[in-house]
């Protein structure tokens, strides 16, 4: 994704962010761009220096940011995207997550045998016909 689309989307997708803090809102919108150019990448090499790494963890560990909150504004464009939309598909799948050779792993079920321990993953995928 071209640079300025994805800080375009960042600011649209959590513009509406609430910690109650106008810099966390900020900072959020500056992590999501930071972390959206490399997803695949640890936070700190994301985040390219060390002061910047420490902003970003300082953000994770504030008592005020909290997963549903950073949630929130995400969900709500989506909304808003989706109402402009006169057809939705929601594309599901289920694959099962193996942990069985994780055996110190808790609170996992059965999978298609006793034998099998994990669990079952459901996502959905939200996309237009287009």
């Amino acid at each position: 994704m071209a640079q300025d689309q994805d800080q375009n989307w960042c600011d649209t997708e959590f513009s509406g962010a609430d910690f109650g803090d106008l810099r966390l809102n900020k900072r959020l919108i500056q992590l999501a761009k930071k972390l959206g150019d490399k997803p695949t990448a640890s936070i700190p090499q994301s985040c390219g220096s060390w002061d910047a790494t420490k902003a970003a963890y300082r953000f994770f560990d504030n008592d005020k940011v909290t997963e549903e909150k950073i949630k929130e504004p995400h969900y709500r464009a989506t909304k808003a995207r989706m109402q402009s939309c006169p057809v939705i598909l929601a594309v599901q799948d289920t694959t099962q997550l193996n942990f069985t050779q994780h055996p110190a792993t808790e609170g996992l079920g059965c999978l298609n045998s006793q034998d099998q321990q994990g669990v079952f993953y459901h996502p959905t995928l939200l996309v237009t016909p287009d």
